[in-house]
């Protein structure tokens, strides 16, 4: 490489010379980094992302971005300032440097004259991500609902296409999408209202709908988790309240009841215990760990909700809390307490484990358990080997909320609200298998500017390992099907007060 200096009309220009590379030859350096959107800068990204367009938010009339790695250099040339690298020999650059880190140049012209910005870099991981990301498209502020679909969107390419929206379900809401140990052929869902609320299953192409509701739970099963041997999924039945502020984030939910049940698919059987459904608790979020051993939750104590004038909205915090699970015979431990809400003064929600069952990620907020209405929700991870844990430095100002594991743990991705503080995006980071955690990035789209125009608001986002083999058409068809009705579990004896639905209280018999 060559390099002259020289001064020309007062402006300070370097001419650099380097056989191959289509860089201007003549420009001037800024002592600045360029603004670009999404910020893709000093990132480490996976070896089979999609490419991470972007655009230069300069003044200019040309832009011109080149990366190096090793001997290998691709430019990127455009009018507009949307630097969109073709997604073939993005693919190839990345699988060429596989655990090395890449530089970027970036030009911009302005009245003739190229101007060079600080160069940013970035490492590509030698450990890929799930490839597909599954999510649901809701509206960002709601009060009732209309539309809405369940989408996967394949991270290696921009391909997304629709699993089931609610078009010919007459308008119902679907929700709450969960899979199993990151298989996308094994899978839940919720589908809430007309014609019926009901849970969804698909394994391996076979459809079920089941009426999860029994006289142990007049609410239907919520929020899940499956065990790890597939037989049981782990369910949260909540009696639930939302209300409006009137400035701010003006939504708001607290559940008036909770508890926690076991969902036994091949018996199609529902079962509890007195340690995870106990009436002086609301229990939720269930998360096993990955040798399905041990049940996390969140647990809070159950309120006195008889006076509507003054709902404890905000004094109700979550505790996180586990106990011991035989899977052979379905018997329970001892509830013990892992974080204490009242010594933190922060409520838990979401806790979720690593599949490698090192970390535990989690979120914590003033109060209450519906984090994404919470602008002070941040991440947190726990290192189970320490029980040590520490707020994540990739945590924004806004909310930051549901997150989910890829297969391999060394990726996760997160609901924030970080860029506008409405609409929740899916954010990608890498941690590495010490526990050290990468800046955050925002999933990339074909149009750079894709997120200055689309508002809708990505929900529950869960990694997968390859695509859903479903479509809505399949879906639809489930949903109309005649469902089949739970059993409770003989050994759960039901006492129910006189003209209410709500259990109180319950007696099972030993295990």
């Amino acid at each position: 490489m060559k390099k002259w200096f020289v001064g020309l009309l007062g402006i300070s220009l370097v001419i650099q010379v380097k056989l191959g590379f289509a860089e201007p030859a003549i420009f001037t350096p800024v002592n600045r980094a360029a603004v670009i959107s999404p910020d893709y800068t000093d990132l480490v990204i996976p070896p089979n992302i999609a490419p991470l367009n972007f655009i230069i938010r300069e003044e200019g009339d040309q832009f011109q971005v080149v990366f190096h790695a090793g001997e290998e250099t691709v430019t990127v040339k455009s009018r507009n300032g949307k630097m969109r690298f073709p997604e073939k020999k993005w693919r190839s650059f990345l699988q060429n440097h596989i655990g090395e880190t890449y530089q970027v140049d970036v030009y911009v012209r302005r009245h003739h004259v190229w101007n060079k910005f600080q160069s940013f870099q970035n490492t590509i991981s030698k450990h890929p991500i799930d490839e597909t990301l599954v999510y649901r498209l809701i509206n960002p502020a709601y009060h009732i609902w209309t539309k809405m679909g369940i989408y996967q969107r394949n991270l290696t390419s921009f391909d997304e296409k629709a699993i089931i929206t609610n078009d010919g379900l007459k308008s119902m809401c679907l929700n709450c999408h969960s899979f199993h140990a990151n298989d996308p052929a094994t899978m839940l869902l919720h589908l809430r209202a007309a014609p019926a609320t009901e849970l969804l299953i698909a394994d391996r192409g076979e459809f079920k709908t089941i009426n999860t509701i029994t006289k142990f739970n007049v609410s239907p099963a919520a929020y899940r988790c499956w065990h790890p041997n597939g037989q049981y999924i782990a369910f949260s039945v909540n009696k639930v309240s939302q209300f409006f502020h009137s400035f701010g984030e003006n939504r708001d939910v607290y559940d008036l009841k909770s508890d926690l049940l076991l969902y036994d698919v091949r018996e199609n059987l529902i079962s509890s215990n007195p340690a995870i459904a106990d009436p002086a608790e609301m229990e939720t979020y269930p998360m096993w760990t990955p040798d399905g051993m041990t049940l996390f939750f969140c647990s809070a104590p159950q309120q006195d909700f008889s006076d509507e004038s003054a709902v404890p909205y905000d004094r109700i915090k979550y505790s996180l809390k586990k106990i011991d699970f035989n899977p052979q015979d379905k018997s329970w431990g001892q509830c013990e307490t892992v974080i204490d809400a009242e010594a933190v003064n922060l409520s838990v929600t979401h806790p979720s484990i690593s599949p490698d069952g090192r970390f535990l990620l989690f979120c914590m907020s003033s109060y209450g358990n519906f984090s994404i209405y919470k602008q002070d929700s941040d991440l947190y991870l726990m290192d189970l080997t320490s029980a040590q844990y520490a707020p994540l430095a990739i945590n924004s100002e806004r909310t930051d909320s549901y997150h989910s594991w890829s297969s391999n743990s060394r990726w996760f991705v997160f609901s924030t609200k970080r860029d506008n503080g409405i609409l929740a995006r899916p954010y990608f980071a890498f941690i590495s298998p010490d526990g050290r955690v990468s800046k955050a990035f925002i999933m990339p789209q074909k149009d750079p500017s894709f997120y200055d125009t689309f508002l809708l608001t990505f929900n529950v986002p869960e990694l997968v390992l390859s695509q859903v083999p479903y479509n809505p058409r399949q879906f639809a068809r489930a949903a109309r099907q005649k469902r089949t009705n739970a059993q409770l579990d003989k050994t759960i004896q039901v006492t129910l007060e006189e003209g209410e639905r709500d259990v109180t209280p319950w007696q099972a018999s030993p295990q």
